[in-house]
């Protein structure tokens, strides 16, 4: 009997969902104006390391 393997993603699962940054970033935007916010403030406020938010949407 042949079994087939589950591809997995490799890495730990997200902490965050994109929908969630999304939504900080615009919080965010809203308290300081878009050209205020840099990516350090966003993934602060996530509660997560700036690699994990490019991994999310890219540079």
């Amino acid at each position: 009997m042949v079994t087939k393997k589950q591809s997995r993603v490799p890495g730990r699962p997200r902490r965050f969902a994109p929908e969630q940054a999304v939504s900080a970033a615009k919080v965010l935007f809203h308290q300081k104006g878009f050209d205020a916010v840099s990516v350090a403030e966003v993934t602060d406020y996530l509660g997560i390391n700036p690699p994990s938010l490019y991994a999310a949407f890219g540079s």
